[in-house]
């Protein structure tokens, strides 16, 4: 028996001979886009995968701030959970501000203080006085993780965002335009 002159199978779903002959397809053949997912099921993989729950817009830009800039969930969570970055105005918004910063480290200063004092002055034994610091690194790194780390990422992703948004030329004010359906083409800027 030759292969080549005997029908064969070609493919998963396409059986028949070599030449074409009789080729019938036994598989579906889908021609265009596959139908896409709801926004709802796209915002909770969204927020299963980063801890965000936001608006399409917001979730696009995110996405994008992820994909071409290297942020990571752990970056975006804190900023967007303690409000250092808001969806305000169809764009993101940085809403933090120095006086945020200026309040965190004033306190952190403030409770410096007297352990420090307690340590280099008195006359209580040294470990009774680093027993002092313990509440100071603690507020410390308690700070650290809900205002100077948000901060920080707000700014550098507002900034970027900023840079996405000065660069639409279609939409005048740099907004989101929901009735394009998306704020992200596919080379990554606005369009």
């Amino acid at each position: 028996m030759d292969p080549v002159m005997d029908g064969m199978k070609i493919g998963g779903g396409v059986s028949g001979q070599v030449a074409g002959n009789d080729i019938h397809n036994h598989g579906t053949v889908v021609f265009g886009s596959l139908p896409q997912k709801p926004e709802s099921q796209l915002q909770e993989e969204f927020a299963s995968r980063t801890g965000v729950w936001c608006a399409k817009p917001a979730r696009e830009c995110f996405e994008w701030l992820m994909s071409e800039h290297h942020f990571v969930k752990t970056e975006l969570e804190p900023a967007w959970r303690h409000r250092m970055i808001i969806w305000s105005d169809g764009r993101l918004k940085s809403n933090a501000t120095t006086l945020d910063r200026f309040f965190g480290w004033f306190l952190v200063v403030a409770m410096s203080v007297p352990a420090l004092q307690a340590l280099l002055l008195s006359e209580i034994p040294i470990f009774v006085s680093v027993l002092a610091l313990i509440p100071v690194v603690l507020v410390g790194a308690w700070m650290d993780r809900t205002l100077f780390f948000p901060h920080r990422v707000a700014r550098r992703a507002v900034a970027l965002m900023d840079d996405w948004f000065s660069d639409n030329n279609n939409n005048m004010d740099g907004r989101y335009d929901s009735a394009k359906g998306s704020a992200r083409p596919a080379s990554g800027r606005v369009s």
